[in-house]
């Protein structure tokens, strides 16, 4: 049992359950309760029916349960149920068989977030991270960092988030402090599975993430950082 609590994924589920139940305390209702158990419901049972009909023998589906999480805390508990229920699944459809060797090439949070705001018209709502805001919330603002552990001590993708930042930083001034920006940084842009592991990778990932985010906000409607993600994913997956 000692040694489940020490792997990245189930460390990086516990810190995000952590972020949800902060969300929670700060504005409690029904609806973001039943959010998340549809999210992961469904990110973890279709990733199983998945993992099923490709004949991979079983494993502890932690990447659906991660998923799940950050599929629950970005998507508005006021929409309809069957939004986070088919962006769970279609998380885990990207990550089961659009795949390039023996790694999946898109985000799988990401990917579902982003296919269900556009069939919808819905965008991403960011409700969970967005009210963390320092020094107003700073208990609060504290849990969200919490992913770094995870991110940058265990996956070393240290490289990946401060090429980043930096880059970002210099685009957008005064950004820092944005829970916004600092979730996706830690949680979402290092995932180790559709990032580059090589290190000159792992920066020019971060940069052009960064640059990318800035252009589509600048020209394009969605999200502009999970689309900058998910371009990301399909330039650099032959480095993975």
């Amino acid at each position: 049992m000692r040694s489940l609590f020490k792997l990245p994924k189930i460390q990086m589920a516990i810190f995000l359950f952590l972020i949800f139940l902060s969300a929670f305390w700060y504005s409690p209702s029904a609806s973001k309760l039943l959010t998340l158990t549809l999210a992961l419901s469904s990110t973890v049972i279709s990733d199983f029916m998945f993992t099923k009909l490709r004949r991979i023998p079983p494993f502890l589906l932690s990447a659906g349960i991660v998923s799940g999480l950050i599929i629950a805390l970005l998507t508005d508990p006021s929409l309809p149920w069957y939004i986070p229920v088919l962006a769970g699944v279609l998380a885990m459809f990207s990550k089961n068989f659009l795949r390039f060797s023996r790694r999946h090439i898109f985000n799988p949070a990401g990917f579902g977030l982003i296919l269900t705001a556009f069939i919808f018209q819905t965008g991403v709502s960011w409700w969970a991270v967005s009210f963390q805001t320092f020094p107003q919330n700073l208990i609060f603002f504290l849990i969200l960092l919490t992913p770094a552990f995870v991110s940058i001590k265990k996956m070393r993708r240290h490289l990946t988030i401060f090429s980043f930042l930096i880059a970002y930083g210099i685009i957008f001034k005064n950004f820092f402090l944005d829970p916004t920006v600092l979730f996706f940084t830690l949680v979402m842009l290092p995932e180790p599975m559709t990032t580059p592991y090589i290190k000159k990778y792992q920066v020019i990932f971060g940069v052009f993430v960064s640059i990318i985010s800035f252009l589509i906000s600048s020209f394009f409607a969605g999200d502009p950082l999970i689309t900058a993600l998910l371009l990301g994913n399909i330039i650099f997956f032959k480095f993975l």
